[in-house]
C-alpha cells in the first residue's frame, strides 16, 4: 500500500518534468491565449504577469534558458528568435512573438 502511495505522488511529478522543448516552446509562444488574467490585466502588469504565466508552465530546463535569454534581447531580436525556435518546434506560429513584433513597431 506505501509503494502504491508512493507511486501516485511522484509519477505525477515525473511525467511533469517531462516536457519537450518543443511543449516548452509552444508554452511561451501561447502564453497571450493561455493566460486568462492577463486578458484584461493594466497595460503596464500585463507582461511581468505573462512572464509569470510562463515561468510557471515551463519544466524544461533548455525552454526555461531560452526564455531567460529573451529578457537580453531587443523586442525585435526577441520576435526573430521566439518566430525561428517556434518554426523549428513545429508550431504554425507563436502569439507572443507576434506581440514582441508589435512592441518594435511601436512609436
Amino acid at each position: 500500500m506505501r509503494k502504491r502511495a508512493w507511486a501516485l505522488v511522484v509519477l505525477p511529478l515525473l511525467l511533469g518534468a517531462c516536457q519537450s522543448y518543443e511543449k516548452g516552446i509552444e508554452v511561451i509562444c501561447q502564453a497571450p491565449n493561455t493566460c486568462q488574467e492577463c486578458a484584461n490585466a493594466d497595460p503596464s502588469m500585463r507582461m511581468p504577469m505573462l512572464a509569470h504565466a510562463i515561468e510557471e508552465g515551463l519544466s524544461n530546463g533548455k525552454a526555461t534558458d531560452l526564455f531567460a535569454a529573451l529578457a537580453a534581447l531587443t523586442p525585435e531580436q526577441r520576435a526573430a528568435t521566439l518566430a525561428a525556435e517556434a518554426k523549428a518546434a513545429g508550431l504554425a506560429g507563436c502569439p507572443l512573438a507576434d506581440e514582441f513584433r508589435q512592441a518594435a513597431a511601436a512609436p
